[in-house]
């Protein structure tokens, strides 16, 4: 998996507890990177439905005519891989990771998705497309932004 994406990925999600608005969700995020806590960061970042957008947005049609089983095998062996990419990338080699200085803001939000900007010093702004899951926003995706 591209180390880029790994680190954005890692700069993207985590949400805090329930009722929380989407940027909250993205100030938790950024201090549980800040913090290097995968565990946190993890917590409120839908690993599946993450998978499942990226596939369907990366292979289309490929991956929509595959039969339920195949696709769901797709989605869950790229959401492990994923999370193990990120608890990896959790600690930083040296220095203070760029999401202590995180800047976020609300782009859209609405009853069952919003979308926030999530930027760093040393990443480019990126949007967070987050989801209502039970109560709480999650993140699902992600888009670069122009």
């Amino acid at each position: 998996m591209n180390r880029y994406l790994v680190i954005a990925l890692f700069t993207l999600t985590l949400l805090p507890s329930c009722g929380a608005s989407p940027v909250d969700t993205g100030k938790a995020l950024a201090k549980a990177a800040c913090e290097s806590n995968a565990d946190d960061y993890l917590k409120h970042f839908d690993l599946d439905r993450f998978a499942e957008r990226y596939l369907e947005k990366g292979y289309g049609a490929t991956f929509q005519n595959l039969s339920d089983t195949k696709r769901n095998d797709a989605i869950h062996k790229f959401a492990s891989e994923l999370e193990a990419a990120i608890r990896k990338s959790a600690v930083p080699e040296d220095g203070t990771p760029a999401d202590c200085d995180a800047k976020i803001e609300l782009v859209r939000e609405g009853d069952k998705e919003a979308r926030i900007t999530y930027e760093t010093p040393l990443a480019k702004p990126m949007t967070m497309i987050l989801e209502k899951i039970d109560g709480q926003w999650k993140i699902v995706g992600y888009e670069k932004s122009r």
